[in-house]
């Protein structure tokens, strides 16, 4: 059995045991890329997404590969080279800062701020993971999220690593950053002008919209 063949039975039988949601964020980015009799040679976006795979759903993969197959695979990962943006040509890094410009609008995203440079731990993975699943399916999962927490672990770093994300590729996105006091004074801005159709209308023709420390609207 060929190892697409393989990997495409496992992926109809993992559908029943984990959400759709769950599964088109962890699932549907696997790429079989190679294989022989009793292995399958995997690949995945990047090193966060194979621990998180490793650590949540190995078990589950294997189980389900023994079962459909009748032997025990041996599995094979690699990250995508698509994941070391550094790798790429002097030209096609000049292409995403040149982009990035035109498209955002708001504030300034700082380029540290990046999933590839975030410390995840056990506190902060499901919102780093939530973060990363909205970055690679823009508007349809986690659609709004909102981030909260205490001071200092990460929140406005996670939130600009989903702008950064989806700035780098070649489509055509509007990605809007504020933070919360700069969007308010605009708001009020607009209002004391009478111009909030021109408010509504700039705001819904972003593709993504980020607030950053929202909760200050709490008063």
């Amino acid at each position: 059995m060929e190892a697409s063949t393989v990997w495409k039975s496992c992926l109809e039988e993992i559908t029943r045991y984990i959400s759709d949601q769950h599964f088109t964020t962890w699932f549907q980015p696997i790429k079989v890329v190679g294989g022989r009799e009793g292995e399958l040679e995997l690949e995945v976006p990047n090193r966060f997404f194979l621990e998180w795979i490793k650590d949540h759903y190995l078990p589950l993969i294997k189980e389900v590969l023994k079962k459909k197959t009748n032997r025990n695979y041996s599995l094979v990962w690699k990250i995508s080279e698509n994941s070391h943006p550094e790798k790429k040509p002097v030209k096609e890094r000049q292409k995403v800062r040149t982009n990035t410009k035109k498209a955002l609008l708001g504030s300034e995203l700082c380029s540290r701020y990046t999933f590839e440079n975030f410390v995840v731990g056990k506190t902060n993975e499901f919102a780093h993971a939530a973060c990363f699943a909205v970055s690679n399916h823009l508007g349809s999962k986690y659609n709004p999220l909102f981030i909260y927490g205490s001071v200092g672990l990460g929140k406005t770093h996670l939130l600009q690593a989903i702008g950064n994300r989806v700035l780098e590729r070649d489509e055509p996105l509007r990605v809007c950053y504020y933070t919360s006091e700069k969007f308010m004074n605009e708001f009020i801005n607009y209002i004391s002008r009478n111009r909030m159709d021109e408010f509504r209308r700039k705001f819904r023709n972003v593709d993504l919209l980020l607030i950053d420390d929202i909760q200050f609207w709490s008063g």
